[in-house]
C-alpha cells in the first residue's frame, strides 16, 4: 500500500511542477512581448529558457521520485502546464504584465548605465589626436 501512496505523492508533486513550469512559460512570454526582441535574440532566449526549463525539471524530479520516468510522471507535468495554461494564466495575468513590464524597464536602465561608460570612452578615443604620419 505504501507503494501507491508514494506513486500518489509524485503525482502530485508532478502536477505542482508542472504547473510551476507553466507559470515560468506564460512569466516568459510576458517578457518577450514587452522586450519586443529580434528573431535571432529570440531563438537564443527560447533555447536558454528550454534548457534550464529542462534542468529545473530534472533536478526537481530527482528529488520528487529519485528521477524515475514513468508515464504517468509525463502526464502529470502536462496535465499541469494545461491546468495552469486554462485555470490560472488570467487569473495572474495582471501580475505577469505588471511584473514583466517593470522587469522589461529595469533591464532598460540597466543596459543605459552600462552603454554609457562605453560610449564616454568611444568619444573621446575618437576625439584624441592622431599621431602624424610616417614620412618616408
Amino acid at each position: 500500500m505504501s507503494s501507491l501512496v508514494f506513486q500518489i505523492e509524485c503525482f502530485a508533486a508532478t502536477l505542482a511542477l508542472g504547473i510551476l513550469a507553466g507559470f515560468f512559460f506564460h512569466f516568459y512570454q510576458g517578457i518577450i512581448t514587452r522586450a519586443k526582441v529580434g528573431n535571432i535574440l529570440l531563438y537564443v532566449l527560447d533555447f536558454f529558457l528550454w534548457i534550464i526549463m529542462i534542468g529545473l525539471v530534472f533536478f526537481l524530479l530527482l528529488f520528487i521520485n529519485g528521477g524515475e520516468i514513468r508515464a504517468y510522471i509525463l502526464l502529470a507535468l502536462l496535465a499541469g502546464m494545461v491546468i495552469y495554461l486554462s485555470y490560472f494564466s488570467h487569473r495572474l495575468k495582471k501580475f505577469i504584465d505588471g511584473s514583466a513590464e517593470g522587469i522589461v524597464h529595469s533591464l532598460g536602465k540597466l543596459a543605459i548605465i552600462i552603454k554609457k561608460p562605453w560610449l564616454g570612452v568611444k568619444k573621446w578615443l575618437a576625439a584624441r589626436p592622431k599621431p602624424p604620419a610616417d614620412e618616408e
